[in-house]
């Protein structure tokens, strides 16, 4: 297993063992053959690691930086279970998302910061989309529903945006708002000055 090497001896007709030799022993198992026996090795303030179980399996856990279990490895080192938790330490579906591409063309003189806010699980993006960018990919995002920020940095009253999200389009001097909008394709940005 790993670089460990697995030795099971069945010992018969001896009152005691001895252990001698060069080398490390991990772990040894002394029990009447009828028996059943499961092994563990624990963390301090942390849990369990490893188990080894009556067919002597082992199975390794790890935690994430919280402390919380994370996940359940085989010997072989597969993950067989995984846990994830949202923002309020609950356990939820750690399946990854889909990520979406955000791509972005400014024509405008000035930077625009662009926020994205999800509506249920507090994550955020942010990207900048610098003067001059042409169909740039800034990065991807998560699919789900998200409230859109777009920010023109030093905003100035006599200097109008217009603000195109996927094809719909404000027009205004500052921070505009697209509510609501659904991330399951790409995402485009356009930012245009004013006519």
């Amino acid at each position: 297993i790993g670089s460990w090497t697995y030795w099971e001896h069945k010992v018969t007709g001896v009152s005691s063992v001895v252990v001698s030799g060069g080398g490390n022993i991990d772990e040894l198992r002394l029990y009447p053959s009828t028996a059943q026996m499961t092994t563990y090795t624990y963390q301090p303030l942390v849990g369990v690691t490893s188990q080894c179980d009556v067919a002597s399996r082992l199975s390794n856990y790890g935690y994430d930086g919280f402390g919380r279990l994370s996940y359940v490895k085989d010997q072989d080192g597969n993950v067989v279970k995984r846990y994830c938790y949202n923002a309020n330490g609950q356990t939820t579906n750690c399946q990854l998302p889909v990520t979406q591409p955000v791509i972005a063309s400014n024509s405008t003189s000035k930077p625009i910061q662009i926020t994205f806010a999800t509506l249920n699980n507090g994550f955020t993006a942010n990207f900048t989309v610098q003067p001059g960018a042409s169909n740039s990919t800034l990065g991807n995002i998560p699919a789900g529903t998200y409230n859109v920020l777009m920010t023109p940095v030093n905003s100035s009253s006599s200097y109008p945006v217009v603000f195109t999200y996927n094809g719909s389009s404000q027009q205004y001097y500052a921070t505009v708002e697209f509510g609501a909008q659904a991330v399951a394709a790409p995402v485009t940005i356009g930012l245009t000055p004013a006519p």
